[in-house]
């Protein structure tokens, strides 16, 4: 996709959130955003399912009931991470203190995280993990949680 193809589309998306004349809902869907700049970008309710999101710059984007369903994540924004998590745990606090925790440390790389040793982590390692796809860059870790998750319920 091309940056007028995308600018199209965002513009047409912030015209659909503020129902405004013209508005469409973004459908990214399959979309290869890779390295796209989208940081800032109101992605709210937007379809990204399957889109290639590797490399993109989505800090301070709102993802909030984005459809991310088979989208190639990319696993160094915070952003995005952080909206899987939240998604993931609903109304319980502790999880959410977990998401949050991830969105505002954007000076922190994934081994942070892990040296925290908290329960919790395994919890967000394990969520994240079941949008790990082959060549995606997913940190081992993620992957790992996964693998033990499976063991742990046969």
């Amino acid at each position: 996709m091309t940056k007028t193809e995308l600018s199209k589309v965002l513009e047409d998306h912030l015209k659909w959130l503020q129902c405004a004349e013209g508005g469409r809902r973004a459908n990214l869907s399959g979309a290869n955003l890779f390295r796209a700049d989208l940081s800032g970008a109101d992605l709210s309710g937007a379809n990204l399912s399957g889109a290639n999101l590797y490399g993109a710059d989505l800090s301070g984007a709102n993802l909030s009931g984005a459809k991310l369903y088979g989208a190639k994540i990319n696993w160094q924004s915070h952003d995005l991470l952080s909206e899987l998590l939240k998604r993931a745990a609903g109304r319980d606090v502790e999880k959410r203190k977990v998401a949050g925790l991830i969105y505002i440390s954007r000076d922190w790389c994934h081994n942070e995280f892990i040296a925290l040793n908290d329960p919790l982590m395994n919890w967000a390692a394990e969520t994240l993990a079941a949008y790990a796809q082959d060549g995606d860059g997913c940190p081992d870790y993620i992957r790992n949680a996964a693998s033990k998750a499976v063991a742990n319920r046969g």
